[in-house]
């Protein structure tokens, strides 16, 4: 069985004991970044070996987790923070699963874009379009586009750096954004 499990964001406390369990009894953990993700796990008392899985790997990897999972391997996809596959490796992953007919489930947890949503204030419904380009040109080359098609965007920013709120010369609505990083924060730009 393949799981793909979420983590916390920022703060180890936030694991889930479904996360945990499933950490602990996994045959092998496929990481974003195997650094990071030790911290996780020694946090949780897991000694599960570790494998990287990143963007840069995804397809390489691909043959070696299908192959464990059709041995009947316990699997465990992590990503640095929140969740695989929703901005980081692991979509490749879950459509070959579908193709193939092999198990898989997702256990529950983090969402910056969810914690986004709820800190915003907006109403229900909402549509998560993806999160923002980490390069300033990017971000600003693309932010027209984006207030004409969501009203909530997220961006992963560092300690120093925010995206505050801003004003698009050429449309005047508003423009929401919060600053999700890896370091515990309630705070709303």
């Amino acid at each position: 069985m393949v799981y793909f499990v979420a983590t916390p964001i920022g703060n180890l406390g936030e694991i889930t004991s479904r996360a945990t369990e499933v950490l602990k009894s996994a045959d092998v953990i496929y990481c974003e970044d195997t650094r990071r993700s030790a911290l996780l796990l020694k946090h949780i008392g897991s000694s599960a070996p570790t494998r990287s899985y990143h963007k840069f790997n995804e397809e390489q990897r691909l043959k070696e987790i299908l192959q464990a999972a059709r041995e009947g391997k316990n699997i465990a996809i992590v990503s640095d923070a929140g969740m695989p596959c929703v901005s980081d490796p692991g979509r490749v992953l879950v459509n070959a699963l579908i193709e193939d007919g092999l198990e898989y489930t997702v256990v529950s947890g983090a969402s910056a874009f969810l914690n986004a949503f709820v800190l915003s204030g907006f109403a229900a419904p909402f549509t998560f379009v993806g999160f923002l380009p980490e390069k300033k040109v990017d971000f600003l080359r693309g932010a027209s586009r984006r207030q004409r098609k969501s009203r909530l965007s997220v961006r992963k920013v560092g300690r120093q750096e925010s995206c505050g709120n801003k004003r698009n010369k050429q449309n005047s609505r508003k423009s929401d954004f919060f600053q999700s990083t890896f370091v515990p924060r309630t705070n709303r730009y």
